[in-house]
């Protein structure tokens, strides 16, 4: 992209005006500059090139798109900037934008002022065009003054504080708890609103080829009809093209998954992998669809995982309405309905309470005149009796407020019948809903005149209804009812019509909220890793990737540390057998052995201070049959409890007490590090083990000194498709709530991170940084990123690290033990014990 060849004049495009869009906002900043240098606008376009709409950019402009959010960054009256942007959730497009516009100038434009403004929220709810605008300057100012509220100068609006706080970037780290605490609350209010009836997974094999529609039962089908019986379903066109990690993050949010397994299904390797993971990782309730052609799946090791299981045989097109039915059956007893969507009627009746008899018999206050033949709210009962559902207040106001309630009611609506009359027409709420409904929203409208008067027909109602069908109900009138049903069918939508569109609008909504959730995640990251990249960026050590959480290893990854294969058993476990047959002799004993342990070296301690009794090959294989992991891991429990666990040698520094002993205790945590990929973080590589000859004691205690960082990455990470063992295990949830309990202060957050940050440095030996390399990305910024990511275009990765991450996975569950590992050995113990 060439600037300066970029033409002068501002393209057309199309804004929208998002008062009238449902679940759409729109929010601003502006930038005032008492100087603009030349070409920094500019160089803020190229940056953010890979978002912009390549047929709206200007010199003093750009129109970006992202996740179907629209964006407009503008320069004018030449010491201006402003960033306008629109969509579900607007916050993390524009902190993104301000997070270039301020590289850029800490970057290259050294020295320059400027203050960044943000708008009243009260303004922008409003929808005003112009809201006030309250500087950033003016905001420190009065928190300096512990000043509570601010006013806003053109609505005289009052805002607190901490309102304004958490729509400007986080400076401090008190801002940053104030911000990651609001994200994080909206990221939950969000996530149960994501929430599915179902989570539908099918092969895309099993789709049926052209000209065999008639042949065999369509998965797209069976969709469609769970979703017209008003089932809230997740799905996908092609499962082969969406990431596991985003269908994990749809079966956690579905109260029960349906899969259309069949032979075709089993043999499709990313399917299967879905189905283990619903199955045995989330443990979800599985509906299964029987498609294809044979049920050799059965004798698979995953027929033989459900062989208990009920399953609805499709494979017959003939027995299709029988089988739907059964099918539908099964769901709703496995489902709550709590997500059923909200259908809304397409006609709606707009009339004064004033002209309805049966309002003034519940209390409404009788007018002359006012009741004439008809009654609005038997109208209503006549058109229901024929099949034509309405909206009508009496009914549906009340749930989110009377104005809200009628405006989205109108919004859904096809057809408006208005029951017009003079009190109609000098009802100023009437005026308001009429003027909305055909003026804005262009209705069809069918008017019913009601009442006694006509003054109405020279009101503002009556010339907006002109040209319209109108039916009198004044007097008694034998033809009004049909008359009026007719008039209303030939403007209401047919069946079929409202269920494409009820299906259309899940979709769109269904999409819209999935972008929203994303934005606001990647919001909550982005502002995570800007907080803690100023403590690393602090540290006057080695460069080291930013972001790490400790979690519980699994077992295969357990088995690969030791080195000893899952259905075998390693001479440390033979050893710990033999120990558990023999038995303690008493208090003594363990006493004199401990004495002896201390008194010899490390490397010449046996246990039981004797030597091993000899085995026959008899006994070999049954101590091999035996023994379990599970056992191996209670005894390590115990070992750990009796064996004192450091001592100092003599130069002073800690080490194990006994090497020999502590060598058998399985790992049970682990470092994992994280990809700082801007669209979403991922571990890339394995664990870095946190064994016992490293930290003796990673127990709750410990993990409770270092909760300031780990509460606040993991609220972050528990909205993400990370697969972390603590997040789907009894213990990890344990975990989970205990660091909660204990999060510690925002100024303990920095220490601890620092600390933590040299333990993982010192764990990984092989200075893996978990495969990632230091790059420079297009936007000027600088993360840690996989292989994978470091192939994106306009990305320059720094060959020192990248040579140090190709030294990858393979060397990190292998030590040989020699000086350079008894070092790290050394120094992250005393790491760990500053931080306990």
């Amino acid at each position: 992209m060439v600037p300066c060849l970029l033409p002068d004049k501002e393209p057309e495009y199309e804004w929208h005006d998002v008062s009238n869009q449902a679940g759409v906002r729109e929010t601003k900043m502006r930038y005032k500059f008492d100087y603009l240098p030349a070409g920094l606008f500019n160089r803020s376009q190229v940056r953010l090139y890979q978002f912009s709409d390549k047929s709206v950019i200007w010199k003093n402009g750009s129109l970006l798109r992202k996740n179907g959010h629209l964006a407009l960054l503008k320069q004018y009256r030449g010491e201006h900037v402003e960033v306008k942007v629109q969509g579900p959730r607007p916050e993390n497009i524009l902190f993104m934008i301000h997070e270039v516009i301020e590289g850029l100038i800490a970057e290259s434009f050294h020295g320059v002022d400027y203050d960044f403004l943000v708008p009243c929220l009260d303004c922008m709810k409003s929808s005003t065009t112009e809201p006030c605008m309250f500087p950033a300057s003016k905001i420190h100012r009065a928190t300096e003054l512990k000043a509570p509220f601010l006013q806003c100068d053109k609505f005289f609006h009052t805002l607190s504080i901490t309102e304004l706080h958490a729509i400007m970037p986080p400076d401090s780290s008190t801002d940053f708890d104030i911000h990651l605490e609001r994200t994080v609350r909206d990221l939950q209010d969000l996530h149960q609103d994501l929430s599915y009836d179902a989570c539908f997974v099918f092969c895309a094999a099993d789709v049926p080829k052209y000209g065999e529609e008639m042949k065999k039962v369509s998965p797209k089908r069976l969709r469609d009809d769970l979703i017209k019986d008003g089932l809230k379903v997740w799905f996908s066109e092609d499962l082969s093209n969406v990431h596991i990690e985003n269908v994990a993050v749809a079966m956690k949010d579905s109260e029960f998954v349906v899969i259309c397994i069949s032979n075709d299904y089993i043999k499709d390797e990313h399917c299967s992998n879905i189905f283990y993971y619903a199955k045995q990782t989330l443990h979800k309730k599985i509906i299964l669809v029987v498609l294809g052609e044979g049920l050799q799946w059965q004798q698979t090791n995953l027929g033989i995982l459900v062989s208990s299981d009920v399953f609805v045989n499709m494979q017959n097109i003939t027995r299709y309405d029988n089988k739907i039915k059964e099918l539908i059956s099964a769901v709703r007893t496995r489902s709550d309905g709590a997500n059923k969507p909200k259908v809304f009627p397409k006609c709606f009746i707009s009339y004064c309470w004033g002209n309805s008899k049966d309002a003034v018999d519940k209390g409404t206050r009788k007018q002359e005149g006012a009741l004439g033949w008809g009654d609005p709210r038997g109208i209503k009962t006549f058109l229901e009796k024929e099949g034509i559902p309405c909206w009508m207040d009496v009914e549906q106001v009340g749930k989110r407020g009377l104005f809200e309630d009628i405006a989205e009611g109108l919004r859904h609506a096809k057809v408006l019948v208005a029951c017009v009359s003079d009190e109609y027409a000098r009802s100023k709420s009437c005026q308001m809903e009429f003027r909305f409904a055909v003026s804005t929203l262009k209705i069809p409208l069918v008017l019913v005149v009601v009442g006694t008067g006509y003054q109405w027909e020279l009101s503002e109602i009556g010339m907006l209804s002109l040209g319209s069908p109108k039916i009198s109900f004044q007097y008694e009138n034998p033809t009004a009812y049909d008359r009026l049903l007719k008039a209303v069918r030939v403007l209401h939508p047919k069946e079929e019509e409202i269920k494409a569109e009820i299906l259309q609008r899940e979709q769109q909504t269904a999409e819209a909220k999935a972008n929203a959730f994303h934005e606001l995640l990647e919001l909550a990251q982005r502002k995570f890793l800007r907080q803690v990249s100023q403590y690393a960026d602090s540290m006057e050590k080695k460069q080291y990737p930013r972001l790490f959480v400790i979690d519980l290893l699994k077992k295969d990854e357990i088995h690969k540390v030791l080195e000893v294969p899952e259905n075998k058993t390693s001479k440390a476990e033979e050893t710990t057998k033999l120990q558990n047959q023999e038995g303690r002799t008493g208090e003594d004993k363990t006493a004199g052995r401990m004495e002896a342990c201390q008194e010899k070296p490390p490397d010449q301690i046996q246990e039981n201070n004797c030597e091993p009794k000899e085995k026959t090959a008899c006994e070999e294989t049954k101590a091999k049959n035996d023994v379990t992991s599970e056992q191996l891991q209670e005894q390590s429990g115990k070992m750990e409890k009796d064996v004192p666990q450091v001592t100092r040698s003599r130069t002073g520094k800690m080490r194990p007490l006994i090497r020999r002993q502590t060598s058998i205790l399985l790992p049970k945590f682990c470092f994992r590090i994280l990809c700082e990929h801007e669209q979403g973080w991922h571990i890339p590589g394995s664990p870095i083990t946190i064994s016992a000859d490293l930290v003796q004691d990673v127990d709750m205690a410990f993990l409770a000194q270092i909760s300031p960082y780990l509460a606040r990455i993991i609220a972050v990470l528990k909205h993400s498709a990370l697969g972390l063992e603590c997040f789907s295990t009894e213990e990890g949830l344990k975990l989970i709530k205990n660091l909660e309990e204990n999060c510690g202060t925002d100024s303990e957050f920095k220490t601890v991170y620092m600390m933590l940050m040299e333990a993982v440095m010192a764990a990984d030996r092989k200075r893996t940084l978990g495969g990632l390399a230091r790059c420079h990305l297009s936007n000027g910024k600088i993360a840690w990123l996989c292989k994978e990511h470091q192939k994106a275009e306009r990305m320059t990765v720094e060959e020192s690290s990248s040579e140090q991450g190709d030294n990858n996975d393979s060397v990190q569950a292998k030590y040989d033990g020699k000086d350079e590992a008894s070092e790290s050995t050394e120094r992250v113990q005393s790491k760990v014990c500053a931080i306990q």
